[in-house]
């Protein structure tokens, strides 16, 4: 037999099998991260065609519907033959998965103390925001951002919140934004217009997501086609979006992805800048003011790494890593600074 992973890689759960078209996919954990991989037959071999980064759990295939379910303790995931996420739901307590009937479209976890569930693989309405958990006095992430109409949103101890008054009163958000952490959250610059807000979840290398709301955050979808890693780290628009429809994403173990039509779809963007496997992570990111017309992005690794296409390639500066702003008033003055320690007037 021929070694396809290291002893380093496997720990591999159940598989579940396609075999209408010589599929396979099964779950991997890796100490403190986990995986989905996509297997696909082809003569007397078998290659791994896809690697979602961020998901796991219990696997049952439904050819019918093309649709891949993963129970994962308190949560299941539904995800298409392509890993995109469709949808999650929480489950009352920690479950595990015991089978699916095709014909009837009905999957059965069974729980603690003899509980069943019997859940159907359609219809239900998106769910209720999750309750806020109280961390601790001082909560690991928090962020503030106002929108051009002036709402305010707060990531506050992971969960997302909303004031319509100026911060005198806040509302938890949001109807089927799961129970994950929210790392990260972003508006249009045409928000006024479309009330689009797209949210990064993550979960301690097991779980997360990406989610758009067009109702100001107050109903939530699933948008990830095209990523091969679910932990979102920051989601930047860009500045000219209105003209671009562009939109850049980093994620823990993939880094950085782009989205041309709104976020849609993604593609990967790792490949121009990484090394190898190990090397796609980044750790701040900024888009040009005038992205539309230069192109241009910053990301920072070991050194700062500019790109003047959008993301396809990208030159080394010269400059250690550091946190990339750009001007207020860039397309005058063309200045971009790094942790405030290097100056560029010519755009890095």
């Amino acid at each position: 037999p021929k070694e396809l992973f290291s002893a380093f890689d496997i720990a591999y759960g159940g598989v579940a099998l396609d075999p209408t078209n010589g599929r396979a996919f099964a779950p991997r954990y890796r100490i403190n991260r986990s995986f989905i991989h996509r297997f696909q037959s082809q003569g007397d071999t078998i290659t791994e065609t896809m690697e979602l980064a961020g998901a796991h759990g219990q696997l049952v295939y439904d050819a019918s519907n093309d649709r891949l379910y993963a129970v994962q303790a308190e949560a299941l995931q539904v995800f298409d033959g392509e890993l995109a996420l469709l949808e999650e739901i929480s489950l009352p307590g920690e479950y595990d998965l015991l089978t699916f009937d095709p014909q009837g479209q009905r999957l059965y976890p069974g729980g603690p103390n003899g509980n069943l569930l019997v859940v159907a693989s359609g219809g239900g309405q998106l769910e209720s925001p999750p309750p806020a958990t109280s961390g601790t006095d001082q909560p690991l992430t928090q962020k503030l951002v106002t929108a051009p109409d002036g709402t305010i949103f707060r990531v506050y101890d992971y969960r997302l919140y909303r004031s319509d008054d100026d911060g005198q009163t806040w509302d938890l958000l949001g109807q089927g934004l799961p129970g994950r952490p929210v790392g990260d959250v972003a508006f249009s610059p045409d928000y006024e217009e479309d009330q689009t807000l797209l949210a990064g979840l993550w979960d301690y290398g097991f779980g997360g997501g990406l989610y758009r709301s067009s109702d100001g955050g107050d109903t939530w979808r699933p948008t990830t086609r095209g990523l091969t890693d679910l932990e979102i780290v920051t989601i930047k628009y860009s500045p000219t979006f209105t003209r671009d429809g562009t939109i850049f994403l980093t994620t823990i173990d993939h880094g950085v992805f782009r989205s041309t039509n709104g976020g849609d779809t993604w593609v990967p963007l790792a490949q121009g800048y990484a090394s190898d496997e190990y090397d796609m992570k980044v750790d701040h990111s900024a888009v040009s003011p005038t992205f539309a017309d230069d192109g241009k992005v910053i990301i920072s690794k070991r050194q700062l790494l500019r790109s003047d296409d959008g993301g396809e390639s990208w030159v080394d500066s010269g400059v250690p890593g550091g946190l990339p702003v750009f001007s207020p008033n860039y397309p005058d003055d063309g200045l971009l600074l790094s942790s405030g320690h290097w100056r560029s007037t010519e755009g890095g």
